[in-house]
């Protein structure tokens, strides 16, 4: 039983052993498998850092890379979350839709300091979808994790989310792994820099179930697992549970084991237990075999005794001896099998390993000798085991190798030491570490190491020798040029010592006393290219700066360092050239001043040209040589005329000027020996002999070639539209003022055409700026060919062109008709349609004609009254002309009248607000639309169709806008604090211009804050004009102002041209239908029909439906049946004013 007893211990004492091994290399497999997602997310940020911009389909590229499916089956991706202020918030939508995301958004909606949306996440289709524009900053597990990424510039993992891309039963708990991204740096150095420079996050998402399932497939069959964040709160603690898996009744495991886990930030509980696959392989038979031993040998001891009853004594003396002898071979066996497992394992190591290695006992005998050491030692190890070393390396045992031996071993501390090992002729790297048994002494042959060493130890020396024996100065850089080394001789030279100098940049070291500190402007020095441009060599004079400021001619030399075939750094060799400087600076000043005495003429910078009267060439100076490329050999005794020449016209006219006058001076068109073309300014002077009869010509020629492309470009630039390259508003100008004085001197008749393009910026809004450029060129060309030869084709600006007809219109009464042939083939040069890239674009013109002549007129009166005209085509439905008549002026005075008026009417306040209810179904006043009225102080009550219109064409559409806003806020406030009332809302008409306008929703917000009106009280409609263009941004704006519980209608529908898609796109709340279905909806089956349609059209989108215009009972029993919501009209009431509505609705709430 006692040999039974301690085999089972043992062997329990190894299952525990395998358990932990077990559990330590589940946790190891975590944190491998955790580093491999960091590495992946370290990647992604290089790919973000090596480019100003990644587009998406470059980071789906890269993703792919990555093999996800293969390397990371269990990450759902590879995401780069963006960081977006509020104010860039519009605009980054906006960017994201047109990459082909039209429903993008950020969300969760909501105001806050700050958004991370989620902006690639690859692979993105199926579930990962979900999670773009997701903002993770607004959920605090997630944004508590990002925060610390960013402060700390780490890899941070978050504690337990729900993923978003999660859906149905089978959820899992999710973490996720950050990695900031910092503009231009990975790590911008302390926390406010860091939060200021962050641009997002790199990060991947993984669900725990998945995650530990594929990496700890294998472990789960013998271990159940449950990993819990230590960091989280109890109920968010739970990360996995594999026994959560298994039926209730299994078995309680042997062996458990808790440990903590610190991963990326967080502590990670894992509880470890075992599984009965693992506690039946740690299951052995040897106890039972031990017992069954036992028994057997315990019976036979029992006969034998029997046996020997007879003698007690002798009997109980056999029995004592049996029993030590069997406890004493059991234990001998347990011992020897122990000790052999544990040898086998020992040597293995020893064996496999590449140090040479030998044990000795406290005798100094040998006990082990693996197999490097039998090599290393040249000695085999069945000879030494069991010698003593004193003796097999006697001559050794002596001196400091025995004292290190001795040290070792009697002050019981390491040893670690390099020495040379005569024997052998080697090098010797020893560590001596002792134990209760004695000595373990590991070695390796170092000889090549110090072989090398020595090696370059000499070269580093002969380098110095021969650095220090020369007297010229010699000095190494890096790839960035900073100095490796350098010798006392060029330190000396320079002014600084040689520790000075080491490290250093040597170029700004070298340069730094130059203006400004700076030399070679966007290059490097002569000296430092080498190893740019991996020259063989360069040679070249410079100019160094020594430490006090001094300079230091040189002349150097320059060689890249190489290593293998790799340019590392550049050598330099320079000596000082002072002298010589000096020496070569005063025989070029010598030089100077020969020349300069000797040929002021040469060193002229303008081409000097004497030629003979038969015009051969006698001097050709540098300039000459410079400006046409002749050298003066290949010039003299050429003639002139045919070497420089091509029009001889010109040549032959000017040589008569000068023989007439002796001088002559202008400019003439020449060419150079490349075939290209100059033009010259040129003096030209007769130079005649003491008879007084011509000898030469002296001639002075500058090239003015750049001047006089400069002056044509300025002048192009300044008379000219860069866009059509037509006469542009200035010039125009000039030739129309021209074209007055011209026809007011002959008493003939001309015409101005000013022509604008219809639905132009419809084309621009659709199509794009690019489009519209395109259209605009090609109308040029159109109009030059649609009228006469001298008449003149402008470009006013934006879309407007303007055609000058003033020359051969024939008497007064026959003009018109020409002027009308005119412009009928401008309109029919519009037939074609214009190609602008893919697209057939047919455009059409207005045109507006101002005749001039028969009266006086200025430039301004026939422009306006043109414009008036133009504008008259387009009323007439465009693609006409109309001629400027009288009555359109006086109805141009009776518009500048009412846009004075409303003005003047503004500022006195002559506006009101009166109020029509709107009933719901039972008949409930449940609110009431603001309408403006205007108290005329002239005109009297003026209703919006008299006013508003202008308005909108003015620009006061804006002011009057806001005072009906704020007008109404204040009434819904006072309303608001009526317990009668509170309960009314207040719907006001918003024009398409006032909404578009760039602070509406700020106005209303405004509005709303300071009179404390509640915004759920207010409605704002608006036409289906507000559709017809960028409906992105009303969407927008429509958005933001439903945040703070604005509602919305659509006014009068059904007149306009709204798509079913842009509708149902709208936060939208009502339909009102138009007062023109409702008037005919109980006679005309075809406005009935709409009506029906609209009632149930607005039903399927969710929204509700008012009818206007309701003024009989039948009309609004009609309605009632077919679902209509709430009515307005003069059968309920007709618009009141404030005080009116009150007496009004408090009738009808006591009614």
């Amino acid at each position: 039983m006692t040999g039974w007893s301690i085999v089972r211990d043992l062997q329990e004492r190894n299952a525990h052993i395998r358990f932990d091994n077990r559990v330590a290399d589940a946790t190891s497999r975590i944190q491998t498998r955790l580093s491999g997602y960091e590495r992946v997310l370290t990647g992604a940020l290089a790919h973000l850092l090596a480019s100003d911009s990644v587009t998406r389909e470059e980071w789906r590229r890269y993703v792919d890379t990555l093999q996800m499916d293969a390397n990371h089956p269990e990450l759902l991706g590879i995401g780069f979350t963006k960081r977006i202020l509020p104010e860039d918030l519009a605009a980054h939508i906006a960017d994201v839709r047109a990459e082909g995301f039209p429903t993008y958004r950020v969300w969760p909606e909501g105001s806050r300091e700050e958004y991370t949306s989620i902006v690639y996440l690859e692979p993105l289709p199926g579930k990962n979808l979900r999670a773009l524009g997701y903002d993770m900053f607004s959920h605090p597990v997630r944004r508590a994790a990002m925060s610390r990424a960013r402060d700390t510039a780490k890899t941070i993992l978050s504690g337990k989310v729900r993923l978003v891309q999660e859906s149905g039963a089978d959820s899992q708990a999710g973490v996720l792994l950050y990695m900031p991204y910092y503009h231009g740096h990975l790590d911008p150095g302390t926390v406010d820099a860091r939060r200021v420079s962050l641009v997002g996050y790199v990060y991947a998402p993984f669900r725990m179930d998945d995650f530990i399932r594929t990496t700890l497939h294998a472990e789960l069959e013998e271990l159940d697992l449950i990993i819990s964040d230590t960091d989280a709160a109890p109920q968010d603690a739970l990360l996995f549970d594999s026994a959560a898996h298994h039926p209730a009744q299994a078995p309680a495991p042997r062996f458990r084991k808790t440990l903590t886990l610190p991963v990326y930030g967080r502590q990670w509980t894992i509880e470890a237990a075992s599984r009965p696959p693992f506690e039946q392989a740690v299951a052995s038979q040897e106890p039972l075999l031990v017992l069954l031993g036992g028994i057997l040998v315990s019976g036979l001891t029992a006969v034998v005794f029997f046996m020997l009853a007879v003698n007690r004594e002798k009997v109980d003396a056999i029995r004592e001896a049996n029993r030590e002898l069997l406890a004493a071979i059991e234990d001998q066996r347990i011992a020897t099998a122990e000790l052999s497992s544990s040898r086998q394992r020992t040597q293995r190591i020893l064996e496999s390993i590449t140090d040479a290695f030998f044990t000795l006992d406290r005798d100094w005998s040998f006990t082990y000798f693996n197999r490097e050491a039998e090599r290393l030692l040249q000695r085999e190890r069945g000879a030494l085991l069991g010698k003593s070393i004193c003796v097999e390396f006697a001559g050794d045992a002596e001196g400091h190798l025995s004292d290190k031996f001795q040290k070792a071993f009697h002050e019981n501390v390491s040893v670690a030491f390099e020495d040379f090992y005569p024997p052998l002729a080697r090098w010797l790297e020893v560590h001596i570490y002792p134990s209760e048994e004695g000595l373990a002494v590991y070695f390796r042959d170092i000889t090549e190491r110090k072989r090398s060493e020595a090696e370059r130890e000499k070269l580093y020396q002969e380098k110095s020798l021969l650095l220090e024996s020369t007297g010229k100065g010699i000095y190494g850089v890096d790839l960035e040029g900073r100095c490796t080394f350098i010798n006392s001789a060029a330190a000396r030279m320079l002014g600084y010592s040689v520790a000075e100098i080491l490290g250093q940049h040597m170029h700004t070291l070298t340069h730094s006393h130059y203006a400004s500190s700076l030399i070679h402007e966007g290059e490097q020095p002569s000296a430092f290219r080498e190893f740019h441009a991996e020259w063989p060599s360069h040679m070249d004079d410079d100019t160094f700066w020594r430490k006090d400021g001094t300079r230091l001619p040189v002349e150097f030399t320059s060689h890249p360092i190489l290593e293998k075939g790799t340019t590392t750094g550049t050598v330099v060799i320079f000596s000082d050239i002072t002298q010589r400087k000096d020496a070569e600076l005063a025989r070029r000043e010598a030089e100077a001043r020969i020349r300069e005495q000797a040929s002021l003429l040469d060193k002229a910078r303008d081409a000097i040209i004497v030629r003979g009267t038969d015009h051969r060439i006698q001097f050709w100076n540098q300039g000459a040589e410079r400006l046409y490329g002749w050298t003066s050999e290949e010039a003299l005794g050429q003639s002139i005329k045919t070497l420089l020449y091509d029009d001889s016209r010109t040549f032959e006219e000017a040589m008569n000027l000068l023989l007439r006058d002796d001088e002559w001076r202008g400019e003439l068109v020449q060419h150079r020996k490349n075939g290209t073309t100059l033009t010259t300014e040129c003096h030209w002077t007769l130079v005649r002999n003491e008879r007084g009869q011509p000898q030469s010509i002296l001639t002075i020629n500058t090239d003015i070639t750049q001047r006089k492309m400069a002056e044509q470009e300025i002048h192009q630039l300044a008379f000219y539209d860069p866009l059509t390259q037509l006469p542009n508003r200035q010039l125009l100008l000039d030739r129309l003022r021209q074209a007055i004085k011209a026809s007011s001197r002959t008493h003939s008749l001309g015409a101005l055409l000013l022509i604008d393009l219809d639905h132009f910026k419809a084309l621009n809004d659709m199509l794009g700026h690019d489009m519209g450029d395109q259209l605009l060129r090609q109308v040029a060309p159109r109009l030059i060919a649609s009228v006469r030869e001298n008449d003149t084709v402008a470009r006013l600006g934006g879309d407007e062109f303007v055609v000058i007809l003033a020359s051969e219109l024939g008497p007064t009464t026959e003009a018109p008709a020409q002027i009308r042939v005119v412009c009928e083939r401008t309109l029919a040069a519009f037939d074609e349609p214009f190609h602008l890239d893919a697209y057939e674009h047919h455009a059409t013109p207005s045109i507006g004609v101002a005749l001039f002549g028969d009266r006086a007129t200025t430039l301004d009166e026939l422009l306006k009254q043109a414009d008036l005209a133009m504008y008259q085509a387009k009323a007439a439905g465009r693609n006409t002309l109309r001629f400027f008549d009288a009555s359109m002026q006086e109805s141009v005075n009776v518009r500048m009248t009412l846009e004075s008026d409303l003005r003047k009417g503004l500022k006195k306040g002559e506006f009101v607000l009166y109020y029509q209810p709107q009933v719901d179904g039972r008949g409930q006043v449940m609110g009431v639309e603001a309408l403006v009225r205007w108290r005329h102080a002239r005109r009297g009550l003026l209703v919006p169709s008299e006013f508003i219109p202008h308005a909108e064409e003015t620009g006061l559409i804006y002011p009057l806008g806001r005072w009906i806003l704020e007008t109404a806020c204040l009434q819904l406030s006072t309303w608001a604090a009526r317990p009668e009332t509170a309960r009314l809302n207040v719907a006001i008409n918003v024009s398409s211009r006032q909404f578009r306008h760039p602070d509406f929703v700020e106005q209303v917000f405004s509005t709303l804050d300071h009179t404390g009106a509640n915004p759920q009280r207010l409605r704002l409609e608006f036409t289906e004009a507000l559709l017809a263009s960028n409906v992105e941004d009303v969407l927008a704006k429509m958005s933001r102002l439903q945040t703070r519980g604005v509602e919305f209608a659509l006014d009068d529908f059904g007149t306009g041209s709204s798509s079913l898609y842009s509708l149902n796109r709208l936060p939208l709340g009502w339909l009102k239908i138009d007062r023109s279905f409702i008037r005919d909806a109980l006679t005309d089956p075809r406005n009935a029909t709409i009506v029906q349609t609209i009632l149930v059209l607005a039903k399927s989108m969710g929204l509700s439906v008012m009818a206007e215009g309701v003024e009989t009972s039948a009309q609004r029993n009609y309605l009632a049946e077919r679902g209509c919501d709430a009515y307005q009209g003069y059968l309920f009431s007709h618009p009141l004013t404030f005080e009116q509505f009150e007496a009004f609705y408090l009738t009808r709430i006591i009614a």
